[in-house]
């Protein structure tokens, strides 16, 4: 439903609305509105993955190096029981 009359050129111009919707994966609206707050929502949740993808990298990173200072074993060897049956140890 227009604001004013669509008659005028004011009118016209005043009435020109865009909504956006922003939906996650499973159609669940996350954010209703003008482009503004659409984009601050989307904004926001690309600073918040982010962080999170940060942290990860940084986690994985931090296991690298803690595996890397970590002395490597070599394969187990079959070794012979007391019965002369060879056994992994």
């Amino acid at each position: 439903s227009p604001e004013v009359d669509n008659r005028v050129k004011e009118g016209r111009f005043m009435n020109r609305r865009v909504v956006l919707t922003v939906t996650n994966a499973g159609g669940s609206v996350m954010k209703e509105g003008g482009i503004g707050d659409v984009i601050k929502t989307i904004q926001d949740k690309l600073d918040k993955l982010d962080k999170m993808m940060s942290a990860k990298v940084g986690r994985r990173l931090a296991a690298r190096d803690d595996n890397a200072e970590t002395p490597r074993h070599s394969p187990a060897k079959p070794q012979p029981n007391e019965n002369g049956v060879l056994e992994l140890r």
